[in-house]
C-alpha cells in the first residue's frame, strides 16, 4: 500500500514504537518516527539485517520485485 505522507502522519501519529512482536523500524539507525522509504538499500537492509518473520520477508521481497506495478 502507498500512503501519502500527511495521511500516514495523521493516521499513525499515536502508534507505539515497540510491542510484544518487536519494534518499528525507522528510516535510518537511531532515526525518529515510524516508516521507511521504499528504496533498494532499505529493503536490502531489512531483508539482510533485521529479524523478520519468514512471511514478512517474503512479502517485502515480492513487493520490491513488483514495485513497478505497486507504485505505477
Amino acid at each position: 500500500m502507498v500512503i501519502e505522507a500527511d495521511v500516514y502522519d495523521s493516521v499513525f501519529s499515536g502508534m507505539v514504537s515497540r510491542n510484544s512482536e518487536g519494534a518499528v523500524v525507522a528510516g535510518n539507525a537511531g532515526g525518529s518516527g515510524a516508516g521507511i522509504e521504499f528504496t533498494e538499500s532499505n529493503v536490502r537492509r531489512l531483508l539482510d539485517n533485521e529479524p523478520l518473520a519468514s512471511a514478512a520477508a517474503a512479502c517485502l521481497d515480492l513487493a520490491w520485485q513488483h514495485r513497478g506495478l505497486i507504485l505505477g
